[in-house]
């Protein structure tokens, strides 16, 4: 059984070699695509346009809101119900006043093709982009939308790695070069060594990277990762995942533990409700399971709206391809416990 569970992926190099690079139309990271997407769309339409400004769920990561601010554009929140789907009535209000919105496709498990359908049936011409960084399993229909993007570094070993979708053309624009991948690769690389390399010195590597990218993000995807993609097996991914979900689904039923699943979907997470979040987190760090929060409340970058409840009980319960369902049953019991 797996000793720690969660973190980063550690990546194995077997084979790489001899692949051929597969070209994808790929940026380093979801922020950088996002980037991407506004500059592509913002640098089309008149100052009127930009003044207006995009829409944002009100639970999100802050990486999202950087990007505007990084790129002047102005930004306002819709609300998102607990359920994860967005409050209708206001949103649709809402959408009059913008010229562009951003819908997430939470976990993997809420799909948003309806309510971007909604949302052009009421006004065409406004820019749908869906944010599928949490899932990379979407049908990734343009219908009722204008860009897709996703992460390939969220949801495999490699150390970046995002695609864009587009409707209409690819997004053409100058690209940075990508100097934070070979940090987080020569990280995750030397996890396969951990009998002889102290940890810490791949926690910096992958910090080093990490801290890169918060200040570079637009930029390429590495050749590394467009080396590592061809490697990746989908539907081997895909099966361990829906397993790994459906058993802690099961277990949470019985414990009474709030949650969303679906059993369809491929999940990035299963996302819980608890109120005694910080205490249940703790008491899984103790059990070498980090279980992650999707996300923490930065209020510098939330100003305009009342801070959503999710931010304060939500827990991301692990259930990727590394897992075993004896490892799921290890995050089971340690709610089991904290929970009588």
């Amino acid at each position: 059984m797996t000793n720690v569970i969660g973190g980063e992926f550690k990546i194995n190099i077997s084979g790489l070699t001899c692949l051929q690079k597969q070209q994808l139309n790929l940026f380093a990271s979801g922020r950088g695509a996002f980037a991407a997407i506004l500059k592509s769309f913002f640098n089309k339409n008149n100052t009127m346009q930009i003044l207006k400004g995009v829409l944002l769920p009100d639970y999100l990561c802050s990486s999202v809101t950087k990007v505007c601010i990084d790129n002047h554009i102005p930004y306002h929140f819709y609300h998102i119900k607990e359920n994860f789907l967005p409050d209708e009535v206001e949103l649709l209000n809402l959408i009059e006043q913008h010229s562009a919105i951003l819908l997430i496709s939470y976990f993997g498990i809420i799909n948003v093709d309806v309510i971007a359908k909604k949302i052009k049936e009421k006004k065409q011409n406004i820019c749908v982009i869906v944010d599928d960084v949490q899932n990379f399993y979407s049908s990734n229909d343009l219908s009722f939308c204008d860009y897709r993007f996703n992460s390939y570094r969220k949801w495999f070993a490699v150390p970046d790695g995002a695609e864009v979708f587009c409707k209409i053309k690819n997004i053409d624009i100058p690209l940075n070069s990508n100097s934070f991948a070979q940090y987080k690769f020569a990280g995750n690389i030397l996890k396969n060594f951990s009998k002889w390399v102290d940890d810490k010195i791949c926690l910096n590597l992958i910090e080093k990277g990490e801290q890169i990218l918060d200040s570079d993000y637009l930029c390429d995807c590495s050749e590394i990762s467009k080396s590592l993609i061809p490697l990746i097996n989908y539907e081997e991914v895909k099966q361990r995942r829906k397993d790994n979900a459906a058993f802690l689904h099961s277990e949470l039923v019985k414990l009474g533990i709030r949650h969303i699943y679906n059993s369809e979907a491929v999940p990035f997470f299963v996302p819980v409700f608890i109120d005694n979040r910080a205490e249940i987190r703790n008491k899984m760090f103790k059990n070498n399971i980090f279980t992650p929060i999707h996300w923490p409340y930065e209020s510098g970058k939330l100003s305009g709206t009342r801070k959503n409840r999710i931010y304060d009980i939500e827990l991301s319960l692990i259930c990727d391809q590394r897992y075993s369902i004896k490892d799921m049953e290890k995050q089971i019991e340690v709610l089991r416990y904290v929970t009588k």
